[in-house]
C-alpha cells in the first residue's frame, strides 16, 4: 500500500512530481529490495510506471458528434437513441443548408458569366458541397429512421409488457373477486346452518312431559320410525319422541324395510326407516286404513300432543305398502320442518 503514500501536492509541478515520485520509489526499493536482481526489476516496472503516467496525461478524448453510435443502435441505451435522432435531424439541416448555399453559388457565378475554363473551376466547389449536402441528407435520414425504428420496437416491447403485467394485475384482481365471493357464500352458508341449528324443533320437558300424559291409556300400541332426510336436527327430535312414547308404554318395533339405518345406543340398537325417496315435512302420523279403529285414535292423540307443544305434526290414514300389511303397526315418520 506504500504506493498511496507517494505522490505529487497540489502545488508541485508535473515535472516535480514525476522525479519526486522516482525518488521516493527508489528510496523504498533500496530499504527494502537489497538483492541486485530486485533492483533490476524495480528500475524497469519504475520506468513503465513513468511512461504511463506520461501517456495518460497526453491523451485526449475525441469529441464525437451525438449521432455516433460506437455500440450500435441494438445496445445503445434510450437516452444515447434520442439523442442520436435529435443530432441527426441538426446535422441533416445543416446538409441542407448546405445544399442551399452551394446553389447560391452557383447562381453568383452563372451571374458573374466568367470565362468556360474559369467556370468549370469556379463550379466544381460548389457542385461538390451540393453532393456532400445531398448524401449527408439521405444518410442522416436513414440513419434516423433506423434509430427512430430501434425506439418504436423498444417502446412497443414495454407496452407490450405493462399490458401483460396489466392482464396479469386484473387476472389476479378478478381471483380476489371470486375467492371473495365464494368466502361471502361460505360465510352465508355458515349463517343458514346457524340459523337451522338456533331454530331447530325441540321437544322440551314440558312437551315431553304433556306427550307422556297423553299417549299412557295406548301403552303397549306398536310404533316405527322413520326419517328423511337423515340430519341432525331431524334424528334429534325422532329419538325424543321415540323416548316419550316408550315412556307412555307403547313398542317401538324394527323397520321392516331394507333400506334401514340402524342406530346403537349403548346396549339398546334401534332401527328406523331412511325414507328414500319421500318427500316428507315436519312429523307425519300414518296408519293403514284397515287398522284405523285400532290406530286412529293414537295417531290423532299424538298428533294433538305434538302440536301443542310446539312441533307441527299431522296424522291421516293411507294405504301402506304391502311389506307393512302384515305387521300392522303406527308409523311416525320425522322430515325437515316446513
Amino acid at each position: 500500500m506504500w504506493f498511496w503514500r507517494i505522490g505529487r501536492s497540489q502545488n508541485q509541478s508535473p515535472r516535480k512530481s514525476v522525479r519526486s515520485w522516482q525518488k521516493s520509489c527508489r528510496k523504498y526499493m533500496l530499504r527494502h529490495w537489497s538483492h541486485p536482481t530486485y533492483h533490476h526489476v524495480a528500475k524497469i516496472a519504475l520506468q513503465t510506471s513513468v511512461q504511463d503516467a506520461k501517456a495518460r496525461r497526453n491523451v485526449r478524448k475525441l469529441r464525437l458528434p451525438a449521432w455516433y453510435l460506437p455500440k450500435g443502435t441494438k445496445n445503445a441505451v434510450d437516452l444515447e437513441l434520442e439523442g442520436a435522432s435529435s443530432s441527426c435531424e441538426a446535422w441533416a439541416i445543416w446538409c441542407g443548408a448546405l445544399v442551399v448555399l452551394s446553389v447560391a453559388a452557383e447562381l453568383v457565378i452563372a451571374w458573374r458569366d466568367p470565362p468556360y475554363e474559369i467556370f468549370l473551376r469556379l463550379s466544381i466547389w460548389p457542385d461538390m458541397a451540393i453532393a456532400i449536402g445531398i448524401i449527408g441528407e439521405v444518410a442522416f435520414g436513414m440513419w434516423d429512421s433506423r434509430i427512430q425504428t430501434e425506439l418504436r420496437s423498444r417502446s412497443n416491447d414495454k407496452l407490450g409488457a405493462a399490458e401483460k403485467e396489466a392482464g396479469e394485475a386484473n387476472d389476479r384482481a378478478a381471483q380476489a373477486l371470486k375467492e371473495a365471493a365464494e368466502a361471502r357464500i361460505r360465510a352465508i352458508s355458515a349463517e343458514l346452518e346457524l340459523a337451522k341449528y338456533r331454530d331447530w324443533r325441540r321437544l322440551d320437558d314440558a312437551g315431553f312431559s304433556s306427550v307422556v300424559d297423553a299417549m299412557l291409556s295406548f301403552a303397549g300400541t306398536p310404533f316405527t320410525l322413520a326419517v328423511s332426510p337423515i340430519e341432525p336436527e331431524t334424528t334429534e327430535l325422532l329419538f325424543r319422541i321415540r323416548d316419550a312414547l316408550k315412556a307412555a308404554g307403547l313398542e317401538h318395533q324394527g323397520w321392516p324395510q331394507s333400506n334401514i339405518i340402524r342406530f346403537a345406543e349403548g346396549d339398546d340398537a334401534v332401527t328406523v326407516g331412511i325414507g328414500k325417496g319421500v318427500n316428507v315435512r315436519d312429523v307425519t302420523i300414518t296408519w293403514e286404513f284397515s287398522e284405523a279403529p285400532t290406530f286412529a285414535r293414537v295417531g290423532q292423540t299424538l298428533s294433538t300432543a305434538l302440536n301443542a307443544a310446539g312441533i307441527t305434526a299431522g296424522a291421516w290414514g293411507e294405504r301402506q305398502m304391502p311389506m307393512l300389511r302384515p305387521n300392522p303397526t303406527l308409523r311416525v315418520m320425522v322430515g325437515r320442518k316446513m
